[in-house]
């Protein structure tokens, strides 16, 4: 048996060793390299490949609103559960009538680290994981409410929903798991 020789930098390939080597240690990208949130860096793991997906939507929510920064690839994780849980108390609280639909909006689902840190999100955000949605009301508002009115409803409708941390902050309301 020879001995080991220690692997010089200077040695053609050793560079896309080693980035071949990051990239197995810290699992698949999450938009860039450089900006993954690494275990016991982040809050979270890095998300796995087969947590991202192209095309996600629901009843009432498109994939444009889901994937805030229209990715070719994003999380969808509970968002779409949230939304859709809020959205329907948020009609119960303010009509009696359920053919009548207001609705919301999603203005913030799905952010990768990049932009999150690019709009000065929270670095544990969890909205990187598809557990977070930041809800407005839509311009379709009943009659005799105000913007402001419609948006503590919806704080409301979150709260009754249970099982999420709300926020209202000031523009909108901020809801994750």
């Amino acid at each position: 048996m020879g001995s080991l020789e220690p692997l010089l930098l200077s040695e053609p390939g050793t560079a896309d060793l080693l980035r071949s080597i990051s990239v197995l240690e810290l699992g698949p990208r999450h938009d860039r390299p450089d900006h993954c949130r690494i275990p016991g860096v982040g809050a979270e793991p890095v998300p796995s490949r087969g947590d991202f997906v192209r095309d996600h939507s629901s009843e009432h929510f498109s994939k444009y609103e889901l994937n805030g920064g229209d990715y070719d690839y994003f999380i969808p994780g509970s968002m779409t559960e949230i939304a859709e849980n809020v959205r329907e108390r948020y009609n119960d609280l303010i009509d009696d009538d359920p053919d009548t639909d207001y609705g919301i909006i999603i203005s913030s689902g799905y952010r990768n680290p990049r932009r999150n840190d690019r709009i000065g999100g929270k670095s544990d955000s969890k909205h990187q994981w598809g557990r977070a949605v930041d809800l407005v009301p839509s311009s379709r508002l009943p009659p005799n409410m105000t913007e402001a009115d419609a948006m503590n409803r919806i704080e409301e409708a979150a709260s009754e929903v249970g099982g999420y941390y709300v926020e209202h902050e000031g523009d909108h309301v901020h809801v994750h798991q």
